[in-house]
Parts: structure tokens; sequence; C-alpha cells
């Protein structure tokens, strides 16, 4: 009987403990475009991530870095830098790995890690950008965004995020 008990008692604990997870997150959607053309001129070696995929993948194909410009719906309007390394091993296939810093409307940031592959044949482009903390109120974030890319009125790739952000306002000014 004690075990039955315990066994309950531990699986409302574990459902309440995952709705509480569940009320922090907070629904992360917007779109971003590409500003400019890429600059070649980077170093992934300066950047933590991008050194750890070096070290498990080898020397990448390429490396650039590419500003974006977007909105959405937990910093409002946004630019981004988006350090991206490629590798093109698996053509059409091109792996996509990114260390990404949000800036939003009021200088508050969002920093990410991305993983995705592009079918240069298909235009789909499939992965992760994992949030891995940020400054400001988003200091202390988690989640994640899938993005997927379609095409604006003009006609270039808008790249969708569609997630979620966990501690949104936790880390408001007093």
């Amino acid at each position: 009987m004690k075990v039955k008990t315990i066994v309950a008692l531990f699986a409302v604990i574990f459902v309440a403990g995952s709705l509480a997870f569940a009320e922090d997150q907070k629904p992360f959607k917007g779109w971003a475009q590409g500003i400019g053309d890429p600059n070649p001129n980077v170093d992934p070696h300066d950047y933590p991530y991008l050194l750890k995929v070096i070290q498990e993948r080898g020397e990448p194909d390429g490396s650039q870095i590419q500003l974006f410009q977007g909105i959405n719906n937990v910093g409002g309007a946004w630019i981004s830098e988006n350090v991206q390394m490629f590798y093109s091993n698996r053509y059409p296939i091109i792996d996509l790995y990114e260390d990404m810093v949000m800036t939003v409307a009021n200088g508050d940031q969002i920093f990410f890690e991305i993983e995705a592959a592009y079918n240069d044949s298909t235009g789909a482009l499939t992965g992760m950008a994992t949030i891995v903390g940020g400054t400001g109120r988003f200091v202390g974030a988690e989640g994640y965004y899938i993005p997927t890319v379609s095409v604006g009125k003009d006609g270039q790739d808008l790249i969708i995020v569609n997630g979620y952000i966990t501690t949104v306002g936790a880390a408001k000014e007093k």
C-alpha cells in the first residue's frame, strides 16, 4: 500500500511541476529577413558554440556573418547578428550552425545556438534554435523556436519563428 501511495504522490508532484513549467512558457513567434549581403570576414573559432561544433565535425566549408531584421511577440522589432557556419558534404543538404544574438526594441538581448539543415534543391529548412540566455528581461531565458522559410511580398526569403520562451519579464528592473 505504501508503494502505491508513494507512486501516486510522485505522479501528483510530477504533474504539478510540469504544469508550473508550462505556465512559465510563453509563445515566441515572429519573422525575420536578411539585411544586406553576408560578410565572410568572421572567425567561427571566436564563438564557443561554433568552436564546439568544429571540434566535433572539423573545419567548416565556410562561415559568414549575416544580419537579419524582423518582429516578434516578446520584444517587438528586432535585429540579429547571426554568425553562420556551414558544411556541404551532404549536398544538396547543407548543414548550418549559428551563434545568434537578437537585440529587441528596448536593447535587451536573447542568445541562441542554432542547428539546421537547408535543402538547396527544395529550399526547405529544418532545424531548431535553442535559447541559451539573454540580457535585461531575458536573463536566464530558455526555450526554442523552429525556423521555417517563407517568401515575403518582395520575393525575398522570410524566416518564420515559432516556438516558446521562458522567463520573459523575470528580470524586470527595480
